[in-house]
């Protein structure tokens, strides 16, 4: 991974571990070079930046590289941008407050560097030597290389065109583009061809219940008997019972639980458009694509969301909100009704807990009239080390030496238990089970053990009555809403997923090119967040910290780009003192036109010209933009917002 650009546009591939072994080296020679010769105050503060950012490059590399095992992955932008809160920060206290340390070690190995500089006459050569090994090393850090393809395929998909428009419908075979009517045919190949946006065809006159299980990094792997003998023997017995799926893996930017579960429920991976634009202030999630939720809820189906972890971590309720689920239960739904309140994790309610909670629902809900959907995750093998919670007291996996080993075997047994529970219970037989990983685990202390072999998912399917498989279809976790559709008794594809039971010569095709490329296909993936085009009224009061744009309601401060067709792009979490709002300024067009809503405190760091009470409008655009007060309800429609930005 990580490409690296000098100039003249010159490319090096270099995997990041290479990297670092040039890094360093180039870092420690500038180190003494710099040392060898005497530095003015200005240059002794030039230096002291310049190596405070390759530690800090090096530290945010190593810390990702902690979380993902990939270093500075699509998953560490994610949450970047949809914010922390709800993580299990204390999981990670040692690393917290062992970065913290070497952070102020850094600083005082930076004195005596100075220090020691002084102590020789300056010699330019070997000062302009330092400098360029410094860059040099920034510029082959991997923490650089990963950022540099990141922004530079946000880079590319922002520029892309939305060229066509298109039906996204399996039938489809032509477009028409967005300046004539032209009939052109459709690349069966392109993105416009193999997304699927139709509804469900009913196969059958049944449609029995869901229970979806994400089992937490619990990955296929794990049941590896030669790696792991005896690790998971309750879901080893289950797959008597199920169709097993031996095949699945994980693509670009669906390796962490919200990726994970976008990809599975939507047959798209989770990524946010470019800029490095927070998505936390967004109403909706996902809102242009049709997930298994949205087709379900169509077809009756009361869906229930049932997790122990923070609601709002990564965007999780949102993202259920926003795709036809009814009900939505988290730690802070479930905590209370704990006998004993402080018995939970870093991450939220242990699984004993959890999962006869769970269970009481799937009564409720089986008791009812209503086809339903219950959707679980568990907790206990989150990384890096996993939970062993009260239930497995005293139960060990082998010499009981590796945490994370022990927790996933406690898993197993509890997992094992609750899906007897489910098939034996009065409401069994009107029962679709699922049994996910939501991916692959994460770096953890079992990571070494995991690489000896192919890595892949989990996926097991136990319907009401069938026929024990292994399928040996190649897939991704894009599939499996798909792939459940039939048990169900629907058929249909979700967004890129298909469905590896299909008899369809052209599927395995698909699937394998999917796969292949859907890195490629950012700016249409990022076009399914929808933002609002401004119509009717447009921008409508600013109350409760934050603004409705035709019904759709924003928390602030928001910047709204507005384009000559009134569509929009919205960026969120602009800091203090303006910065991130020059930083806009900077990148974008001298005809590029905006709203900036926030608190006048805010809006005075940019714009003097307004009291610094209530709610501001800063309104304009690159090199030419005012400000006004917004107070109590004010209601903007099309034409006033085409007047004021001379649209």
């Amino acid at each position: 991974m990580g490409r690296l650009a000098f100039p003249l546009f010159v490319y090096i591939n270099m995997p990041e571990i290479s990297s670092f072994l040039l890094a360093v080296p180039l870092f420690l020679l500038g180190l003494y070079f710099f040392t060898k010769s005497k530095s003015t105050w200005l240059g002794n503060i030039f230096f002291g930046l310049i190596f405070l950012v390759i530690v800090i490059l090096s530290l945010s590399y190593y810390i990702a590289d902690r979380f993902t095992g990939e270093g500075i992955t699509e998953a560490v932008v994610y949450h970047l941008k949809y914010g922390l809160a709800g993580a299990g920060f204390f999981e990670y206290r040692y690393l917290i407050v062992g970065s913290a340390l070497f952070l102020v070690a850094c600083f005082i190995i930076l004195g005596f560097i100075i220090r020691a500089s002084r102590k020789n006459e300056p010699r330019f050569s070997y000062s302009l030597l330092s400098l360029l090994l410094f860059t040099l090393s920034i510029i082959s850090n991997p923490s650089s290389l990963s950022w540099y393809q990141i922004t530079q395929e946000e880079y590319l998909a922002g520029i892309m065109p939305a060229a066509v428009a298109f039906t996204n419908k399996p039938e489809t075979n032509f477009i028409t583009t967005a300046t004539t009517t032209e009939i052109i045919p459709l690349d069966p190949f392109s993105f416009e061809a193999l997304y699927h946006n139709s509804s469900l065809v009913p196969i059958s006159e049944t449609h029995p219940n869901l229970v979806f299980i994400y089992l937490e990094g619990f990955e296929q792997t794990y049941s590896d008997g030669k790696t792991f003998p005896g690790l998971t023997p309750e879901l080893n017995k289950l797959k008597n019972e199920a169709i097993v799926f031996n095949d699945i893996t994980q693509v670009y930017s669906t390796g962490f639980t919200m990726g994970g579960m976008v990809a599975s429920q939507c047959g798209i991976p989770l990524m946010t458009p470019s800029g490095g634009n927070s998505m936390s202030g967004m109403d909706k999630f996902f809102v242009g694509a049709r997930c298994l939720g949205d087709l379900l809820h169509e077809q009756g189906y009361y869906l229930s969301y049932y997790g122990g972890a923070r609601a709002e971590f990564a965007g999780k309720d949102l993202f259920y909100k926003s795709h036809g689920f009814d009900e939505f239960l988290g730690y802070e739904d479930l905590r209370p009704r704990l006998a004993d309140k402080n018995y939970v994790s870093g991450w939220g309610i242990y699984d004993d807990s959890f999962l006869p909670m769970a269970y009481d629902r799937f009564e409720q809900l089986s008791a009812g009239t209503n086809n339903f959907g219950l959707f679980l995750i568990t907790l206990d093998t989150h990384h890096p080390k996993g939970h062993v919670n009260r239930a497995c007291a005293g139960r060990v996996y082998t010499d009981g030496k590796n945490p994370m080993l022990n927790a996933v075997n406690c898993s197993d047994y509890l997992v094992g238990e609750f899906v007897k529970k489910l098939r034996a219970s009065p409401y069994g037989a009107n029962t679709v089970i699922v049994l996910a990983s939501d991916h692959l685990g994460l770096e953890n202390m079992a990571t070494k053990l995991l690489e000896k072999q192919k890595r892949t998912n989990r996926l097991m399917i136990l319907p009401p009555s069938a026929l024990p498989q292994e399928i040996g279809v190649p897939g991704s976790t894009l599939d499996t809403g798909s792939t459940v559709l039939p048990f169900l008794g629907f058929s249909g594809d979700i967004g890129l997923g298909r469905n590896l039971l299909s008899d369809a010569t052209s599927t395995a095709t698909e699937t394998k090119f999917i796969r292949d490329n859907v890195r490629k296909w950012r700016a249409e993936v990022t076009g399914l967040w929808k933002f609002p085009k401004i119509e009717q009224f447009a921008l409508s009061s600013v109350s409760n910290k934050s603004v409705n744009i035709d019904g759709r309601t924003f928390k602030l401060p928001v910047l709204v780009e507005v384009g000559r067709d009134l569509e929009t792009q919205l960026r969120f979490k602009f800091d203090t003192m303006g910065s991130l709002f020059f930083s806009y300024l900077d990148n974008v067009s001298s005809s590029e036109h905006f709203l900036y809503f926030d608190t006048c405190k805010e809006i005075r760091k940019i714009y003097d010209q307004v009291a610094d009470n209530d709610y501001c409008v800063l309104f304009g655009k690159k090199n030419d933009w005012r400000a006004t007060v917004l107070r109590g309800e004010n209601y903007f429609t099309v034409e006033d917002i085409e007047r004021i930005l001379k649209i």
